[in-house]
């Protein structure tokens, strides 16, 4: 009997354990890595997260591929900020952006990016 009430309480606590750990993880990581960013509106509900560095012309802006998010792209960002506007972002549903609400296509990424960019100010932009 009392095998299966630890057993029933393993089976309990140990994901609630594992929830509250991830939580409060999110909730650091968010506050110590976005404070440098902001998030922009590109309407359908959702914001996509900006990390700008630098000034200049052309603004570079870095796209992150796959399953990547800014993050990738920091020491380099840092490095070429040095001579002009960098621009890092994360996908909607990738890194501290919302999730999508559309099915991830090429034209919609695409779609994203350029809404994303709007608010930036400057006609030309490079993208790597």
């Amino acid at each position: 009997m009392y095998f299966f009430a630890f057993v029933a309480l393993c089976a309990f606590t140990l994901p609630a354990a594992g929830y509250l750990y991830q939580r409060i993880g999110a909730h650091r990581d968010r506050r110590l890595y976005t404070s440098s960013g902001r998030w922009i509106d590109i309407g359908d509900g959702y914001d996509l997260y900006l990390l700008e560095q630098g000034s200049g012309s052309p603004t570079v802006v870095f796209e992150s591929g796959i399953g990547a998010t800014n993050l990738n792209w920091s020491h380099i960002q840092q490095s070429v900020s040095k001579f002009t506007h960098t621009v890092s972002y994360d996908r909607a549903g990738l890194g501290w952006s919302s999730r999508a609400k559309s099915v991830r296509t090429p034209g919609n990424i695409a779609r994203n990016c350029k809404l994303c960019c709007e608010p930036l100010g400057s006609s030309h932009h490079t993208f790597l």
